[in-house]
């Protein structure tokens, strides 16, 4: 597999996050992992907005969810409780 990018706007490079996180907490003598999950890419500087995310986090302590999407064509937020 071959992956080519061709630069034709004014940006100063591409920056691009993937990161999970897993996070044990005590409340009330119980165990519970939080998560996290978080991707994200952009063009920094560019004329045409181009950033992509989307997030996702879960408290099973507090029994809270949530979800993000971030694209320049639509916004989408969630959170559950």
């Amino acid at each position: 597999m071959q992956l080519f990018i061709e630069k034709k706007d004014t940006h100063t490079g591409y920056t691009f996050t993937a990161k999970m996180e897993n996070e044990r907490q005590q409340v009330s003598g119980s165990t519970y992992n939080r998560r996290l999950v978080h991707l994200s890419l952009d063009t920094p500087g560019s004329q045409v907005n181009r950033k992509l995310l989307a997030e996702a986090a879960f408290n099973p302590a507090e029994m809270k969810a949530s979800a993000e999407l971030y694209s320049p064509w639509k916004k989408f937020s969630w959170t559950g409780k």
